[in-house]
């Protein structure tokens, strides 16, 4: 690997976890101070996937929800580390 890809890798990863954990931890925050439990979050974006059968799947689906939440993240972050270049 040359110099230059091994910080771009770091970057994308560090950002994909500052902002991964940022955005769910906002509406985490956000739904919780309007009676939504935090599990239904992430079983929400899993529900995108698996259908309504997602909310009564518990921690199965709220880490599939978590995983493609951060799998999004990554796009996102690389695609503009990528086009800024």
């Amino acid at each position: 690997m040359s110099n230059r890809t091994t910080p771009l890798i770091r970057v994308i990863t560090f950002a994909t976890l500052l902002i991964g954990t940022l955005d769910i931890a906002d509406a985490i925050l956000f739904y919780s101070l309007r009676g939504v439990p935090p599990i239904r979050i992430p079983q929400s974006i899993a529900s995108g996937i698996l259908g309504r059968s997602s909310f009564s799947m518990g921690l199965h689906s709220m880490f599939l929800g978590l995983a493609i939440h951060y799998f999004i993240t990554l796009v996102v972050v690389t695609l503009y580390l990528l086009a800024s270049r």
